[in-house]
């Protein structure tokens, strides 16, 4: 008797072990008095926002607030109506702010305020002068394999968390036409939040266009009036949304991540 409970007792440790072992980690930062959430997926380096990125992080580090769907009574909202452009000049702000490497340059310099760019002015920052540092530790926009990884959370689900997406994403059946604060529907098993639905979420994967000027960026996860099909999180190529690196959209922001030493 004492031999098979051992043995049932060693399963359940090593079950345990194992789980905790593929858990994502919740690791909390601040900034200034906000507080945000990465997540440290199993089997990466990589840690992303767990949710989009609020209008009430975004104005702190840029100092105005863009978005189109503003509440006055809330800056807990995904922020909206920036571009590809103003996305990185964030991160890379945000980077200095908390003393990391900036992953982004324009024409060789990492600090934004010598790009001579000034976000939502519908500037254009030539394709050709931005670069990217592979090794650097700081914020960026990820990539849409590293978006779907993340949205997926270890799970098979069509959209991320759940196969009903009204568990999980604001769309066209439930948003009534407007987004919502971040976080107010279930997460993936991951603890990532509006990865399907609210607003849609610029990566950094681009298709050249004939004008060597303008860079179109891939846009994964749907927004609050998409059709379901664009909130999955696998989509086939007819149904992936893009926007030109300059322009922007009152339906999109973004998430960020970071690569980390173990």
């Amino acid at each position: 008797m004492k031999k098979i409970l051992l043995v049932v007792c060693l399963m359940v440790v090593t079950f345990s072990h194992s789980f905790a072992v593929e858990k994502a980690k919740v690791k909390k930062e601040k900034i200034g008095k906000i507080h945000y959430n990465m997540v440290r997926a199993p089997n990466t380096k990589l840690e992303m926002l767990s949710t989009e990125v609020t209008q009430e992080l975004y104005t702190f580090v840029i100092g105005e607030n863009p978005s189109a769907e503003l509440d006055e009574e809330s800056l807990l909202y995904p922020v909206d109506s920036i571009s590809y452009n103003d996305a990185i000049y964030f991160c890379n702000l945000l980077s200095m702010l908390k003393k990391l490497q900036p992953v982004y340059s324009v024409s060789g310099e990492t600090n934004p305020k010598k790009w001579d760019y000034t976000p939502h002015k519908e500037i254009h920052i030539s394709p050709l002068s931005i670069s990217e540092n592979p090794d650097a530790n700081g914020y960026r926009l990820p990539s849409v394999e590293e978006w779907e990884y993340f949205a997926a959370g270890g799970d098979d689900y069509r959209y991320s968390g759940s196969d009903d997406q009204e568990l999980v994403a604001w769309f066209f059946g439930n948003s009534k036409g407007y987004s919502h604060e971040v976080a107010t529907l279930e997460p993936n098993a991951y603890g990532m939040y509006d990865m399907s639905g609210n607003v849609a979420e610029i990566c950094s994967d681009f298709y050249p266009t004939d004008v060597s000027e303008v860079v179109v960026r891939v846009v994964r996860g749907g927004f609050y009036k998409a059709h379901s099909r664009q909130c999955r999180v696998h989509v086939d190529d007819e149904d992936m949304d893009f926007i030109p690196s300059h322009e922007v959209s009152k339906y999109a922001g973004f998430r960020f991540v970071r690569q980390y030493k173990k």
